[in-house]
């Protein structure tokens, strides 16, 4: 393994952040899991629409852990929809929890929202 980063980072522990690639072939760990089915993109992750796209395609073929019930998922882009379903749905946000007047996830983007059940 290799590590790489796309840029001088680190994130709100003081840890670098870095993508693991395998050396000699160039797969990075983190593309393959995904499509494998065997990770969720991070709400901040680097490449967000290469990762996004990959952890799509395994959702959709439910490899990993997308074959299992619990993991089962609806986009959550249209807020017509959403205000619908109002009442009948649990949402799954991704983000790091606060405390502020409570926990509390701050979503500035609505690839961070999904409905998790209906």
């Amino acid at each position: 393994m290799e590590l790489r980063q796309s840029r001088a980072a680190s994130d709100r522990y003081g840890r670098i952040l870095a993508h693991a690639y395998v050396i000699g072939d160039g797969l990075s760990a983190a593309h393959e899991m995904l499509g494998r089915g065997f990770a969720r993109v991070a709400a901040q992750a680097d490449c967000a629409i290469d990762l996004l796209a990959r952890e799509q395609a395994a959702r959709n073929a439910r490899l990993g852990l997308w074959g299992q019930a619990y993991y089962a998922v609806v986009a959550a882009e249209n807020p017509g929809e959403l205000a619908a379903e109002r009442g009948h749905l649990r949402l799954r946000v991704r983000g790091f929890i606060e405390e502020r007047n409570g926990p509390r996830i701050e979503a500035m983007h609505p690839g961070q929202i999904e409905i998790a059940e209906r």
